[in-house]
């Protein structure tokens, strides 16, 4: 993302996003045997969801012809 003119914007976003997604992927294993088993994997289900969406969006936004992006 961060080569192409068009992402750039979204290198950084990017990454603290698959790192939020690491460290919550860590969190809900290490947390298996204890009171808050589920909250981290409905936080790291919210996660992906809210990032996909907003992918989504970006790709749609950018394949509109120009004439159309008014």
């Amino acid at each position: 993302m961060a080569r192409i003119p068009g992402w750039r914007s979204w290198a950084w976003p990017t990454r603290a996003t698959g790192i939020l997604i690491i460290v919550l992927t860590i969190a809900d294993g290490a947390t298996e045997n204890t009171g808050v088993y589920g909250l981290f994997e409905r936080l790291l289900a919210a996660t992906m969801a809210v990032a996909l969406t907003a992918l989504a969006i970006g790709i749609l936004r950018r394949s509109r012809p120009e004439s159309a992006q008014a």
